[in-house]
């Protein structure tokens, strides 16, 4: 006869759900904390007609948001520079949040290089 001991331990839909429990609680407690991501993102510019244009190829940037908002971020994350706001000849473009279309709840932490140097002529 088992003993009620042995009817825990052997009791395979028990396991089951205390595994699901046991995810779900980590994944509501995980999502909320506090998160920092380091990624390399490329440098691109739209509205370029008639510019030959010399700049970084990418910067490194650091972001901080909720694990979740992190998790969300689209991989093809760009600075995206509209180059009809460059005049001829060099320009410097601070990155930030904006460049980078990062949602609300996304903060910029650092960047390298921390200022963009931007060479245009016209063709």
């Amino acid at each position: 006869m088992p003993t009620p001991h042995n009817r825990y331990l052997n009791n395979l839909s028990l396991k089951i759900l205390a595994l699901v429990f046991g995810y779900t609680m980590w994944k509501t407690m995980s999502d909320g904390h506090k998160a920092e991501l380091a990624r390399r993102v490329p440098v691109s510019f739209y509205n370029e007609q008639g510019l030959i244009i010399e700049s970084p190829d990418s910067l490194a940037i650091s972001l901080s948001g909720t694990r979740s908002s992190l998790y969300t971020l689209t991989r093809n994350l760009a600075v995206h520079i509209d180059a009809t706001r460059l005049q001829e000849g060099t320009n410097t473009i601070v990155p930030d949040e904006q460049l980078l279309f990062l949602p609300e709840q996304i903060k910029l932490l650092h960047c390298t290089p921390s200022a963009l140097s931007i060479s245009i002529t016209k063709s």
